[in-house]
């Protein structure tokens, strides 16, 4: 699953909540989720998990390999597919 770089960087730009950290060629998309509270507009609260995506830098391209949600100290795999549509998203941004 991949995303055009150029694409990506500007989408994290543009959107509170993202940050992509680069070393070398490996990539990393940290998504941080509202928490429930903030979701319904009735206050903040605490209960942020992040999601975040790793990758590889390959040319024009990220592509990403692994991804998980962190709650505090738990860690939960995530299927990249259930993420597809979020990264065709971000692809046909801007």
């Amino acid at each position: 699953m991949r995303v055009t770089y150029d694409k990506l960087k500007r989408y994290v730009e543009a959107s509170p909540g993202y940050v992509l950290k680069e070393h070398g060629n490996d990539v990393e998309l940290v998504f941080t989720t509202p928490s429930l509270e903030e979701a319904a507009s009735i206050g903040e609260g605490e209960g942020h998990r992040l999601i975040v995506l790793r990758g590889v830098r390959e040319g024009e391209y990220v592509r990403f390999t692994q991804a998980q949600i962190r709650s505090g100290e738990h860690v939960e795999p995530l299927d990249l597919k259930d993420l597809e549509l979020w990264l065709e998203y971000i692809e046909n941004f801007a």
